[in-house]
């Protein structure tokens, strides 16, 4: 038997038709309003292509937990991509522009009411600032909305903060890429993703969900946090390896079995680092992995009544299309 049956199946879907015709209907998507207001004031000091942004938001349904109330499900999905943008802005500075500094500032905004923008450094630091309270401002308001908000606000709030982990272990670890060997390089990494945060946006707004059942939902999100970061690894490593940014999977899996090293890293030879890495079986063993967390979500499934695993793992199956798909257009 294969080993991953799943991925395989999917990989081979991705047909150049599929491509052309995904890529066209992306392209051809309008950003809702709101969603609108936050790429432009994104576009003020970020250059991420819009393409990115409307990926996110026509795929975005495929990442929601199912009962979200009829009421909120257009604000949660816009909700989840304006926190992608802010959580963009937060990763640039770790991964592309490298500054920790403004990086520490940065962080200090989420769920910050007594935030204040230090006059003391560069203009250019301080419209940074200013765009990412702004963003972050619209994101907060919008989730306060909704029913369970308070309930569930905690665990948000916790989330979020492993999301900054995430982001600022990546910056620690293109400063020592000795840091790729550890095992909280694949611990830490996964959570940039924000599946956790995208999860309890969704049953803020549930008014069905079991209570009894959180504890094993957390133990499925974490695992589909997993199968998206590897989605994303396969589809941004070589844009990533260009931006000097190594905290991707694949070079996890390469450093770890010796197709690439430490010095080849420090050495800076994209072009060498690149072609070892296309000459392994990265690919095999990432999607091997995401195979392993599909199966073991499909034995949790039934344990879960209150809400629909089923379609949540199914829909895995269409994020991992989309990161395949727009690999040349993140």
């Amino acid at each position: 038997m294969k080993k991953f049956m799943i991925a395989e199946k999917i990989l081979s879907e991705i047909t150049p038709e599929k491509i052309k015709m995904e890529l066209e209907k992306i392209k051809a998507a309008k950003l809702p309003p709101k969603l609108e207001e936050c790429v432009r004031e994104y576009e003020k000091v970020g250059d991420r292509s819009r393409f990115s942004w409307k990926a996110l938001y026509a795929y975005a349904p495929y990442g929601s937990l199912s009962g979200v109330m009829a009421k909120y499900q257009k604000s949660v999905l816009e909700t989840k991509i304006i926190l992608i943008i802010f959580v963009t802005l937060v990763d640039d500075l770790a991964d592309k522009y490298k500054n920790g500094n403004l990086l520490d500032k940065f962080s200090t905004i989420p769920f910050n009411e007594n935030f204040k923008i230090d006059r003391k450094i560069s203009e250019s630091e301080q419209k940074y600032l200013m765009v990412g309270k702004k963003i972050w401002n619209i994101f907060e308001n919008e989730i306060k909305k909704y029913p369970y908000y308070n309930k569930f606000g905690d665990f948000l709030k916790f989330d979020y903060q492993q999301v900054l982990n995430a982001i600022k272990f990546s910056y620690l670890l293109n400063r020592n890429p000795q840091l790729l060997y550890s095992s909280e390089s694949n611990f830490f990494l996964s959570y940039n993703m924000q599946v956790f945060v995208n999860s309890d946006i969704d049953i803020m707004c549930i008014s069905n969900f079991d209570m009894d059942e959180f504890g094993i939902l957390r133990e499925i999100v974490g695992k589909y946090q997993i199968m998206a970061r590897i989605g994303n690894c396969l589809g941004t490593w070589e844009r990533e390896l260009e931006e000097n940014d190594f905290s991707s999977f694949v070079f996890i899996y390469a450093i770890k079995n010796n197709i690439v090293t430490i010095g080849d890293i420090k050495s800076g030879n994209k072009k060498e680092i690149k072609e070892k890495i296309m000459l392994s079986n990265y690919q095999k063993h990432l999607l091997e992995d995401w195979e392993k967390n599909y199966n073991e979500i499909k034995n949790l499934m039934p344990i879960i009544k209150s809400i629909n695993i089923h379609q949540y793992l199914k829909n895995s199956e269409e994020i991992l299309k989309m990161h395949i798909i727009g690999k040349k257009h993140w």
